[in-house]
């Protein structure tokens, strides 16, 4: 089965906020706001869902910028399909909640170091202003198996 999720990077004068997950398999590593989108439940609506459960903040739908869909293979198998929003407009102050750390703001030309190793290429090029569909090819560890493939995409609706 497919899991759909959701990922938002809120970015400001050319950084972007960052938080470290607090449990799991990824504790401690640096991501973005996001989670799994529930059973017929839009993806931008669950975007907004994702982003004020995880950092208190308030976010509106039409302010959401697709740039990507991310979907990683296991095996050989599609295992997740992520949606890749940017974030310029949203009303209220991140904090730190149950899932997630203290946010802190990165220039976006110096990530963190401690991010998942299959997402480092793909937040570069979220950020860096590219409309894509990429192909993340994993280990069950979460590893990568071999070189992601990206492909150019028009604008999202």
């Amino acid at each position: 089965m497919v899991t759909i999720a959701t990922k938002a990077f809120f970015v400001s004068e050319r950084c972007v906020l960052l938080v470290p997950r607090k449990s799991g398999r990824w504790k401690g590593y640096w991501d973005s706001y996001g989670g799994k989108v529930d059973c017929r439940e839009p993806v931008k609506t669950a975007t907004v869902r994702e982003v004020l459960e995880e950092s208190t903040v308030l976010v509106y739908v039409r302010d959401l910028e697709q740039v990507a869909v991310v979907r990683t293979y296991e095996h050989g198998e599609l295992r997740f399909e992520l949606h890749v929003f940017i974030v310029r407009k949203w009303s209220g102050t991140p904090r730190e909640t149950e899932e997630e750390g203290v946010p802190a703001w990165f220039p976006i030309e110096r990530l963190p170091r401690r991010m998942r190793p299959t997402d480092r290429e793909w937040v570069e090029r979220s950020l860096a202003g590219h409309t894509f569909e990429a192909r993340v090819y994993v280990h069950p560890d979460g590893s990568p198996a071999r070189k992601t493939m990206f492909r150019p995409r028009a604008r999202f609706l």
